[in-house]
């Protein structure tokens, strides 16, 4: 074939694709005029007899399993003589002695409360990869006092709620200089330290400065790290608002 013929052959396919292509339009249209103003119904391939299943996906906790969670992650627990500690987060517990450090990541499959115990059902992630149902109860007794039980708990079977130190946190090192920004006394600074040591690093009972400070003179903060003397020798970070004078403490 010369090139005349191959280039008067292409045109002619190209003018059958554009008629196609206008008749697929042009069905298309038709076809939507026809359905304006219809209620066409879409089932799912997979649930085709419940068009109106219910998305659990996104639905918040029921309410028995936001407190039990409450009452865990706001508690400090601990036992023999404070020598032991556990301490809840979402999706995990760390127990803690001062030498081991064991931590466990979980999922909750169910809450039962009943009188003045609530029974939670735990599905554990092993080491191994797999998966163990755990449970866990937690008591209140006349007084208010909860505890917490499980026979998955690795360094004690039951913790009782409240820390071992009740008493202040003792800051250390804190200079004239650091004194003077925080308005000329620690007594806040204190405070801040102790109440977030005892919900937090229930075996601590000394935090001490590590030197350094950071002056924000745009955001008129103060920001200071202190070690505290737990097993862990975890760190603070204290944030101090100047204008209103309060303290913010994360670890």
């Amino acid at each position: 074939m010369n090139k005349k013929g191959k280039i008067l052959m292409a045109l002619a396919i190209g003018a059958v694709v554009i008629l196609v292509g206008s008749s697929v339009v042009r069905c298309a249209l038709v076809h939507q005029d026809e359905t304006v103003g219809q209620i066409v119904p879409v089932e799912s391939e997979d649930n085709q007899s419940e068009p109106n299943a219910l998305d659990t996906s996104n639905q918040k906790l029921p309410a028995d399993e936001k407190n039990a969670l409450a009452i865990l992650k706001s508690s400090v627990w601990t036992a023999d003589g404070g020598k032991s500690t556990i301490t809840f987060k979402d999706g995990r517990y760390a127990e803690s002695d001062g030498v081991a450090n064991n931590m466990t990541v979980f999922d909750i499959s169910s809450v039962t409360k009943e009188s003045n115990q609530t029974s939670i059902m735990l599905k554990l992630d092993m080491p191994d990869g797999t998966t163990k149902d755990s449970l866990v109860l937690v008591r209140q007794d006349a007084a208010g006092a909860y505890t917490v039980s499980s026979d998955d708990f690795t360094l004690a079977k039951t913790y009782s709620q409240g820390a071992p130190n009740a008493g202040v946190v003792e800051v250390i090192g804190v200079n004239d200089e650091f004194r003077e920004l925080l308005g000329g006394t620690t007594e806040g600074l204190s405070k801040a330290v102790t109440d977030y040591a005892h919900a937090h690093v229930p075996t601590a009972t000394k935090a001490t400065w590590t030197q350094s400070l950071v002056v924000d003179y745009a955001s008129g903060t103060v920001s200071a790290n202190f070690t505290c003397d737990d097993a862990a020798s975890t760190v603070l970070t204290i944030e101090y608002a100047r204008g209103p004078a309060t303290f913010k403490v994360m670890g």
